[in-house]
């Protein structure tokens, strides 16, 4: 995922995608994390679940 440039400003602001993770048993196998990008790994049997958990997440 992409965010804006001022999200370094913003406390806590990839708890809820760990929050989701963690409510439906996802296992995330690797974080990748940049100025302002995130990127999680997951094992192939849990790609659909943890696209289903992260799309309410980033729609407005």
């Amino acid at each position: 995922m992409r965010f804006h440039k001022d999200i370094t400003a913003i406390p806590g602001i990839y708890y809820p995608f760990f929050q989701a993770f963690a409510w439906h048993g996802l296992n995330v196998v690797q974080i990748i994390a940049g100025y302002a990008e995130l990127g999680f790994i997951f094992y192939s049997k849990d790609i659909d679940r943890a696209f289903a958990v992260v799309k309410p997440l980033t729609e407005k």
